[in-house]
């Protein structure tokens, strides 16, 4: 962010209270009100000059909203932290003074907040996200080693949720203590994997292929077949989408994981039998997927296996629909493969697929707009 321009944080914040606190304090005559918003200078005066507040550093933006962090109200409290966070986004670094100030004002407030409610649960937890995920630092660090060490577990998985994100505080002992956390069932199972993958990098495949297939929640495993992908190893995606059959998770589309479409289709090359039915059922499942997975789908259709390409040609309408190749090329790729099948369940899955194909051509040729008629020739 650019030091040198008036900040007007209220825009970033998005929150109609703090840009009427803000716009006060950025062009009146004000006095010093502890008691008001954010620390800023506030309060007006009728028939007095318009002044500007002069530019603020990051570090002194930062500093300005420490008391504010610790706020009498909620609701001002939760303001001062939505501002904070408007800053931090910004991709600013602030220094180590306004850093750890920040850092103390944030763990304090954490600290008085007993979580009985809702809103004070919600407190908690976003102290502990812009503590460990934005602001960073030896006070972050060290307040969020002794929350996992010694906090509820509601605490710990909040720590374990920002740890994951992108940009937050790495490795050392609060990297040790989560990981740890991943083998108690002192945190949800679902958050188990993210963290597993982020504290174990590469090294984490053997680890999440046993917890693919250990763990009996739909919602774990849904989130370790996405760290699996993550990883980048195609070779991983069988047993994977092995166990989800076995949970009856591929017939469920709001069950079913995300996937690569590019780490399927290396899949789906690679694969062959039961294997290759099953990575093609997922397809069938997500059918927006033919779009990134059909050239391999397409190899598929001239498979041994009778299975397989009776699945291959059920997926050429979505390939149509989803653009993957055009109607006329989907018609001529059943119309070749018809000619030459020979197994009685497979011809008739073709022939049913083609008259899909063909119908769905015609009738968006019928609803397509008519050409233009061409004008008449200007006798002169």
């Amino acid at each position: 962010m650019d030091s040198n321009r008036v900040t007007k944080l209220a825009a970033g914040v998005g929150a109609a209270g703090v840009a009427a606190a803000l716009s006060v304090g950025l062009f009146w005559p004000t006095t010093e009100d502890s008691t008001r918003y954010l620390g800023w200078r506030t309060g007006a005066e009728d028939h007095m000059p318009i002044r500007v507040i002069p530019e603020m550093t990051p570090d002194e933006h930062a500093e300005a909203l420490v008391p504010t962090l610790g706020a009498e109200t909620a609701e001002n409290r939760k303001l001062g932290r939505e501002a904070l966070s408007a800053l931090l986004a910004q991709g600013v670094t602030l220094g180590e003074g306004a850093r750890e100030s920040t850092a103390l004002a944030l763990a304090e407030a954490h600290r008085l907040s007993s979580g009985a409610t809702k809103d004070e649960a919600a407190e908690r937890r976003q102290c502990l996200e812009l503590l460990i995920a934005s602001v960073k630092g030896d006070t972050a660090r060290a307040y969020a080693e002794q929350v996992l060490a010694t906090g509820e577990n509601a605490d710990k998985a909040a720590i374990l949720e920002a740890l994951v994100k992108p940009g937050a505080l790495r490795g050392g002992t609060l990297y040790e203590m989560a990981y740890e956390l991943t083998k108690t069932p002192d945190v949800p199972e679902a958050l188990k994997p993210s963290v597993i993958r982020k504290v174990r990098g590469k090294a984490a495949a053997e680890e999440l292929t046993a917890f693919v297939a250990e763990t009996k929640d739909k919602k774990a495993l849904a989130a370790a077949a996405v760290e699996v992908q993550n990883l980048h190893k195609a070779e991983l995606l069988g047993s994977v989408i092995s166990r989800l059959d076995e949970m009856e998770m591929l017939n469920d589309s709001k069950r079913m994981p995300w996937f690569s479409g590019a780490l399927l289709s290396e899949h789906i090359k690679k694969s062959e039998g039961i294997v290759l039915v099953r990575a093609l059922r997922v397809v069938w499942a997500r059918p927006s997927l033919t779009r990134s997975t059909f050239k391999a789908v397409q190899e598929t259709l001239a498979s041994a296996d009778p299975a397989v390409r009776r699945m291959a040609a059920r997926l050429v309408p979505d390939a149509v629909k989803y653009a993957a190749l055009e109607a006329e090329e989907g018609e001529k790729t059943l119309t070749a493969r018809l000619e030459v099948e020979t197994d009685p369940a497979v011809k008739g899955e073709l022939e049913a697929v083609l008259g899909e194909v063909r119908r769905n051509r015609q009738s968006a040729e019928a609803q397509a707009p008519d050409a233009p008629a061409e004008p008449a020739p200007v006798t002169p």
